[in-house]
């Protein structure tokens, strides 16, 4: 017997690993949908930045997500949905 999540967030290691070499030999319509299999959200800010201000990672990606968002230097902001609270 897997446990879904297990296995959910199996395949999205195996997804990240292999992240870099798949983007680079994607195309566009590929790359969009390796962020569809690893986002729910993307929030821009389109007045002023015009650049990606946070994120929503689908939930077996979200440990990755929140890896990079604790390094030094890093630009991202993980948002959970409960940012009203």
């Amino acid at each position: 017997m897997t446990v879904p999540e297990a296995s959910a967030a199996e395949e999205a290691g195996k997804l990240i690993k292999d992240l870099p070499k798949l983007w680079k030999e994607a195309n566009q319509d590929e790359q969009r949908k390796l962020l569809l299999t690893m986002l729910d959200a993307v929030y821009v800010d389109a007045k002023h930045s015009k650049s990606i201000i946070a994120v929503k990672p689908k939930a077996p990606f979200r440990p990755v997500f929140e890896v990079a968002a604790k390094r030094e230097n890093a630009v991202i902001r993980i948002l959970n949905g409960r940012e009203k609270e």
